[in-house]
């Protein structure tokens, strides 16, 4: 299912009564670029919104101060699809969008960068499940890092004379005759 036209916008973000005038038909490729704060955020979310089929997502866009519902006309090549009265009339599974949110979701690059990331800079695991093994690995990994430490800590008390006296122990001493 690919995208022609977007008709008509109302009353979701910037988008009071935007409408398309002209030839503003979708190619194979088209680039969508505008200044921070001009709505191509909000466009990602009206076509998650109905890839989805999550009325939510455009609800929470509602253009504030505006006594109008959102309404969305988008042209598809079998058809249009029309969100009106809190929900869309249909819905596809087969709609990509690749914007920060599909970053967050889908690629893991960890939370800091430490030792093992400097040494490889390069581990990037994509789709929700691969992010899903990576975050559950790091945290296995932090817990055995923790416990290693743990287990550093025991041992020195164990072994270091001067260790033992400083937890109140009485420092042992030998007669090496």
């Amino acid at each position: 299912m690919s995208l022609h036209q977007i008709k008509h916008i109302g009353s979701v973000g910037r988008f009071r009564a935007a409408s398309a005038s002209g030839d503003v038909t979708f190619k194979k490729f088209t680039l969508i670029f505008g200044e921070n704060g001009r709505g191509k955020t909000t466009l990602c979310s009206i076509l998650r919104s109905f890839q989805t089929n999550d009325p939510a997502i455009v609800l929470g866009r509602k253009t504030l101060g505006e006594d109008k519902d959102p309404h969305i006309i988008l042209t598809f090549a079998d058809g249009s699809v029309l969100f009106k009265d809190g929900a869309w009339n249909s819905q596809t599974k087969k709609l990509r969008i690749f914007d920060s949110q599909y970053v967050a979701e889908n690629v893991y690059f960890g939370d800091s960068i430490g030792t093992d990331q400097r040494r490889n800079l390069c581990r990037v695991m994509l789709g929700r499940d691969g992010v899903v093994l990576a975050k559950a690995y790091d945290d296995a990994d932090a817990a055995i890092t923790v416990k290693n430490n743990e287990i550093k800590e025991v041992r020195k008390q164990l072994t270091d004379p001067d260790a033992r006296c400083e937890q109140g122990n009485p420092k042992a001493e030998f007669d090496e005759r």
